[in-house]
């Protein structure tokens, strides 16, 4: 919120100004790293089904897929909460990338069991 504050206060119509030290450039991240996480999990969760889809012939078992993705990144912020561990670019990194890990574990062993059944 301070930041945001500042930015109101140097880039107004009246006075024109622009202030730069490092320090904006590290605090610049947090500004929207809520709002770009929850669009990118979104994209990430549409990726999924849509790919998902098409590669596996059950609906049901795309939808048991995509609850799996969405439960392991639920768990994955509730170890982050309970380590208290900050909410940073690298969390967010780090969170979509297990998304990654997870889809390719749990898409192949609901594979195996459409090919065994």
């Amino acid at each position: 919120d301070f930041l945001v504050a500042i930015q109101h206060a140097l880039y107004s119509p009246r006075v024109p100004a622009f202030a730069f030290d490092y320090w904006f450039l590290i605090w610049e991240q947090f500004v929207g790293l809520v709002g770009r996480s929850l669009v990118n999990f979104a994209y990430v969760a549409a990726a999924i089904l849509v790919v998902t889809t098409i590669f596996i012939d059950s609906f049901r078992c795309t939808a048991l897929i995509l609850l799996t993705i969405v439960m392991v990144d639920v768990d994955m912020f509730a170890v982050m909460w309970a380590l208290d561990h900050g909410f940073t670019n690298v969390s967010v990194t780090l969170l979509l990338l297990s998304l990654g890990l997870s889809v390719d574990a749990a898409s192949h062993v609901t594979h195996a069991y459409i090919e065994v059944v």
